[in-house]
């Protein structure tokens, strides 16, 4: 049985007149990938970020991004009142008795700041000391992709994970990355309200507090893991990939134009890459090591229409005996609107892929109504 998202869970438990997790209607942050999502120490991962805005009439939006990291390795959050002090070195000011600003001053002299285009509050982690990077974006057709080129690697200390045992660093930790996206200039404004009063010692300036200091017309947060293990690299989880999608039989590839006349039920069947589902090594509580497969699972969005399911996924064994490919099971119906229902934009259909161990792909279809 498909084991749902908790966020997805909270979304269709209440009432049936909300809206459906499918529909992309307002500002949303739909995925947000590292590739590759497991690291070493010491090694770099990319980043990349999709975001959607259907209802922003193509308005700027900034976004933020601001590692955490867990605390001796063990989980948990660094907080901001502990960083300067564990992570800044002797004799740096506490974080509660300074503004980001000079925080920012102290912490972050050299270039590691230098690509945050819109705001330049620093914090420490326990895996280098970092940014709470940013950066400002126009969507084009209502989406907004970040990648590589926008954001510059996540490069992470090869101490990490000092202090665990052979079996806890091969495990790994999780560090956290908190990603807020909103309407170009609201973040700033609410940062330097927050500095400016001298509240929250830091605290109210992170990405998730302003979440929720925020209109949600305004503002969208993400979180998103990020794991550093001792495994050996050709162990280590790697991202699963979509070849396209099957449309009615036909393949098509992310960032396709696909006719569909009005009011029409079209088949939709995810093709995976090859080795996307992947066999791993799982350390049970008790110290015994199995051997278990991933259990990928895919995720529809559109900015209009409708679909006959939220969630689809390969059937496990097939997934684990082929690895990749196509499964008819994993597939699902979408409907488009009637023609007197149609909005400004044509829809657009998004897919996200998961592997439930930190590892996703996506792609969309722009559709033409006819």
């Amino acid at each position: 049985m498909l084991l749902l998202p908790v966020l997805a869970v909270l979304g269709s438990s209440c009432s049936p007149d909300l809206t459906p997790v499918t529909a992309v209607t307002n500002l949303r942050v739909l995925a947000v990938a590292l590739d590759p999502p497991e690291v070493g120490p010491g090694e770099t991962a990319t980043f990349r970020l999709l975001v959607t805005d259907p209802a922003g009439e193509g308005r700027d939006l900034d976004w933020m991004v601001t590692l955490c990291t867990p605390s001796d390795a063990t989980g948990g959050c660094v907080e901001y009142d502990d960083i300067t002090e564990r992570y800044a070195g002797p004799g740096a000011s506490s974080c509660q008795e300074e503004t980001c600003t000079r925080m920012c001053d102290q912490l972050c002299q050299d270039d590691t700041c230098s690509g945050a285009d819109f705001l330049s509050c620093c914090i420490a982690c326990e895996f280098r000391t970092c940014c709470v990077r940013g950066g400002t974006g126009t969507p084009v057709d209502g989406v907004l992709e970040v990648d590589g080129s926008d954001f510059p690697p996540l490069t992470f200390s090869g101490s990490v994970l000092a202090g665990l045992s052979e079996a806890e660093a091969e495990e790994g930790a999780n560090a956290q990355l908190t990603i807020l996206v909103c309407e170009s200039g609201v973040c700033f404004e609410q940062v330097q309200e927050g500095a400016d009063s001298g509240e929250g010692g830091g605290t109210s300036l992170s990405p998730d507090t302003l979440a929720y200091v925020l209109p949600p017309d305004q503002s969208a947060v993400a979180i998103k893991r990020a794991r550093v293990s001792g495994a050996d690299p050709s162990e280590r989880n790697v991202n699963p990939g979509l070849e396209g999608i099957l449309v009615d039989g036909v393949l098509h590839r992310d960032g396709d134009s696909v006719e569909v006349p009005f009011e029409t039920a079209v088949e939709l069947i995810p093709v995976l890459s090859s080795g996307s589902i992947e066999h791993y090594a799982y350390q049970a509580s008790n110290g015994t090591v199995e051997t278990r497969c991933e259990a990928v699972y895919h995720s529809w969005y559109a900015t209009d229409g409708s679909f006959e399911e939220a969630y689809t996924e390969p059937d496990p064994e097939m997934g684990c005996l082929y690895g990749g490919g196509t499964f008819v099971e994993s597939g699902n119906l979408w409907t488009a609107p009637a023609s007197d229902d149609v909005h400004d934009q044509e829809p657009v259909l998004f897919l996200v892929v998961r592997d439930r161990r930190g590892g996703m792909d996506w792609l969309s279809l722009d559709i033409i109504l006819r």
